[in-house]
């Protein structure tokens, strides 16, 4: 975990330069995971972590609770550490659990997904060591999990080459697939990415192929389809505007597409940047609408 703070805090910011760059604190290392861990995500108010891990394992982790200064000898030089402590380790799939997500604007920190290489997808509660729900229905791996806007469905997106729609509010016991209320197909290649529209509305995905695909949830008609990128695009994000999709792939491009444009058959993006030598693995959006994209250095 990284703590940016706008003073650092032994008076760096002297003024000779015109103010000092934002200083940035890093906690010792959170281990919690005895494999890769390949994704993390924030609860909405910014107090909790989650991660996913290739040993099949989400953790929880307390942003706020008290944490330990990173240096090998234990000396009290390093200064106080930014905080960080694991609260909980959930058994969550029988192979690599690939995503976590939490819902949006819910403040509570209360319940997350999780989707994996088992090809499921499941709820939990954090209170509960075991899954409240497991969405069962994929014929192949789970890459990624999102709660819609509502937080009563999942949508995931699956290397079968669909994503689905999932009810949570549906009781359990219904065998693979009770609790699936859309199927979304027509892509070409496995799935990596999704994501939901913030009305609700709608939902994209991208694939191994660096295709971006978009569906309409009312009805489940895919709705456009575009080459976005030359080989596996990495991620796909609504704005909060609900206006434009950002979209990054291994081709080191950055791309952002008009969601209007798209629907009606447009296959040009509103706007690409290319990163020469490096992939962008990572693209999301702040809630004023700027983008924010993430490759292996930042310089």
């Amino acid at each position: 975990i990284w703590r940016v703070d706008a003073d650092d805090d032994d008076g760096a910011d002297d003024g000779k330069d015109g103010g000092a760059e934002p200083a940035a604190r890093q906690s010792a290392p959170l281990v919690a995971h005895s494999d890769t861990v390949f994704d993390v995500a924030w609860s909405a108010e910014g107090r909790f972590l989650l991660s996913a891990g290739g040993d099949g394992a989400c953790a929880l982790w307390d942003a706020a609770a008290p944490g330990h200064a990173a240096n090998d000898g234990g000396a009290d030089d390093a200064g106080p550490a930014p905080p960080g402590a694991a609260l909980q380790r959930y058994e969550a799939h029988s192979k690599a659990c690939w995503g976590v997500a939490w819902p949006d604007g819910l403040g509570s920190g209360r319940v997350f997904a999780t989707c994996g290489a088992d090809r499921t997808a499941r709820l939990f509660d954090t209170a509960r060591a075991e899954p409240v729900r497991v969405f069962a229905g994929h014929w192949s791996d789970v890459a990624c999990v999102r709660f819609h806007p509502n937080a009563h469905f999942l949508l995931t997106a699956s290397a079968d080459k669909t994503c689905r729609l999932w009810d949570i509010r549906a009781p359990g016991g219904g065998g693979a697939g009770s609790h699936c209320a859309r199927v979304l197909d027509g892509a070409a290649a496995a799935l990596l990415r999704c994501d939901a529209s913030p009305k609700g509305d709608a939902a994209a995905a991208v694939d191994l192929r660096g295709g971006l695909h978009s569906w309409d949830l009312g009805t489940g008609k895919r709705l456009g389809s575009a080459k976005a990128h030359a080989g596996p695009a990495y991620s796909c994000r609504y704005a909060a505007c609900g206006r434009a999709i950002a979209t990054s792939g291994k081709d080191r491009s950055l791309k952002i597409w008009d969601v209007a444009s798209l629907s009606a058959g447009g296959d040009e993006p509103a706007f690409s940047l290319d990163r020469p030598g490096r992939p962008v693995f990572d693209a999301t959006w702040t809630p004023g609408n700027l983008c924010l994209a993430a490759g292996p250095l930042l310089d």
